[in-house]
């Protein structure tokens, strides 16, 4: 009699099988179903596995995923252009700091044209030190919300640091905001902010808006787009913010 040969099992010994560990992994993050959830939905179908015993595959399946997760990163630091962000994350017990206070999940999406690989990576600081040790050795193009805590991988790696247009319309919207709260009680707007509202509102907006419903549209033609209608606009906004700074410090 011969019997046949066990597969590999990445937690040797263990009474889960690969395809109930990889159901757990995927439920609770890509689909967000807590374990406590999962632990009675398993209990109706007659499972008796708590979620201690389930988060325990996770922590281990992290260990050994970490390869993995190593090579992606390399792939993702090959490439010329990295997209960052930190989201803020609720976790209840994190040693040394209260239920209440903040903790974050860093984000980044980068790679070689067409190859683009995604990274959660969870830290409960938004230190700098964080994005210098995920983006070490990266000198490409850094796309940020503008948080300062990216400054210091961009000076140490000679990257370069690249906005990004929907944050920038959020300071057009906040300017919009204050400068209808000044015409209520004055009664009339200032020529600039007539004049800049009009041009980010008619050339910006819609091409953002254009680059978030159709990113394949976007790729064919709206890069034309962007080249005959921003790039003037923007080169327009900063001879203006320039022109402004030398009035405000007396230079021009």
């Amino acid at each position: 009699m011969k019997a046949a040969v066990m597969p590999k099992h990445p937690l040797p010994k263990s009474m889960g099988s690969i395809h109930l560990m990889a159901h757990i992994i995927i439920s609770k993050y890509a689909d967000g179903l807590p374990l406590y959830r999962m632990e009675g939905i398993l209990s109706r179908y007659g499972g008796d596995i708590t979620r201690a015993t389930m988060a325990n595959w996770a922590i281990k399946l992290a260990h050994q995923f970490q390869p993995l997760i190593n090579l992606m990163r390399e792939h993702q630091l090959s490439g010329d252009i990295i997209q960052m962000d930190e989201t803020v994350l609720k976790v209840l017990k994190e040693p040394g700091l209260s239920a209440h206070s903040n903790k974050y999940m860093w984000v980044s999406r980068g790679g070689p044209p067409g190859q683009p690989s995604v990274l959660f990576e969870y830290d409960p600081s938004r230190k700098k030190e964080v994005p210098l040790r995920l983006l070490d050795g990266f000198s490409g193009y850094l796309q940020t919300d503008g948080y300062a805590g990216y400054n210091a991988v961009c000076a140490q790696n000679n990257a370069t640091s690249v906005g990004c247009w929907d944050h920038t319309r959020r300071k057009f919207k906040d300017s919009q905001t204050a400068q209808l709260m000044c015409q209520h009680f004055s009664g009339q707007f200032s020529k600039y902010f007539l004049a800049v509202s009009s041009d980010f509102c008619h050339f910006v907006f819609p091409i953002i808006l254009v680059s978030h419903v159709n990113f394949k549209q976007m790729k064919r033609k709206g890069f034309a787009l962007w080249n005959d209608r921003a790039v003037p606009f923007t080169q327009g906004i900063f001879t203006t913010v320039m022109i402004l700074l030398q009035y405000l410090h007396g230079t021009g």
